[in-house]
């Protein structure tokens, strides 16, 4: 199964049974591929919610602010976003 452009090929019964690892709730829920467009709307909202962990956190929780500056660096580095 792949995710979208540019990802790895991952089987849906790895992915069935990551999700029942992690999120047992959520076993039943069918396991389907999303679209590049359903893709960039879930890089944007990490891009806007890594944003408010830099400067939300930036004196009160320093490590969060750091990782939401990761955060930011890795989709900023996604060279998908050409």
């Amino acid at each position: 199964m792949k995710m979208h452009a540019n990802q790895l090929t991952v089987s849906p019964e790895t992915v069935r049974r990551l999700v029942e690892q992690q999120f047992p709730e959520w076993r039943s829920l069918p396991v389907t591929s999303v679209d590049d467009l359903e893709w960039e709307r879930g890089k944007a909202w990490a891009f806007a919610q890594a944003m408010g962990l830099v400067w939300y956190y930036v004196k009160s929780n320093a490590a969060m602010s750091r990782m939401g500056r990761r955060s930011l660096e890795r989709i900023l580095a996604d060279n998908s976003l050409a």
